[in-house]
């Protein structure tokens, strides 16, 4: 049985767009049939994880207060969101 090899991506970057890109945070991926991908990263964006967050937030990382207030406060909101969603749905002796 043969397996199809996948293209190598080559990326090259003349000095010319090295000089445009400084300063700047990519996300750099391959998709699944091989091509690459990029997506431009705010300076103020990150990627984690849930489980990240969480070990962070129970292993008392400091947060600015502003910043630990927003997200305390999208916490509470997702939670109503989510017992609202739990407390609309009928059990199956109360469909009509």
């Amino acid at each position: 049985m043969s397996t199809k090899a996948k293209p190598s991506s080559n990326i090259q970057i003349d000095h010319e767009m090295m000089e445009t890109l400084k300063g700047s945070r990519w996300l750099v991926w391959f998709d699944y049939d091989g091509g690459l991908r990029f997506k431009p990263i705010l300076p103020e964006e990150f990627l984690t994880t849930e489980e990240k967050i969480l070990d962070k937030l129970n292993n008392k990382m400091v947060f600015q207060p502003d910043v630990l207030q927003k997200f305390m406060i999208g916490a509470i909101n997702n939670l109503v969101h989510q017992c609202d969603k739990v407390n609309g749905m009928k059990t199956v002796n109360e469909r009509d």
